[in-house]
């Protein structure tokens, strides 16, 4: 609950301080990652509503939102994408033996503690 209720103090904060430091370490600790995990999410999202090789639905939504196993094994989870639009509020998105969902596992954990 302490990092839902102050997330965006906490990365203000993170950034601040590699600034201050030094902004090579700025732009290669808080930058860099950030617009690579932005385009990471923003890619796999848009390709999980589409028909591809190796997609297939769980459960019919109102959307054209897709699991694919390729990219659910590479994005250790988001791939799950249809399983996620089903129920939003699940932790875990696996419905299938092969469906890994490593992010959701870490996720779990952190709850947790």
């Amino acid at each position: 609950m302490f990092l839902s209720n102050h997330f965006t103090k906490i990365i203000y904060v993170y950034a601040l301080v590699l600034l201050l430091i030094d902004p090579f370490w700025f732009v290669n600790l808080f930058i860099i990652p950030a617009a690579l995990e932005h385009f990471r999410t923003n890619a796999i999202s848009s390709i999980s509503h589409m028909n591809i090789p190796l997609s297939y639905r769980n459960f019919e939504t109102t959307d054209n939102s897709h699991n694919n196993v390729i990219i659910g094994w590479l994005s250790f989870g988001f791939g799950w994408h249809n399983n996620h639009h089903h129920n939003q509020r699940e932790l875990i998105n696996t419905h299938r033996w092969w469906e890994v969902d490593v992010e959701g596992q870490i996720a779990r954990l952190i709850s947790k503690s």
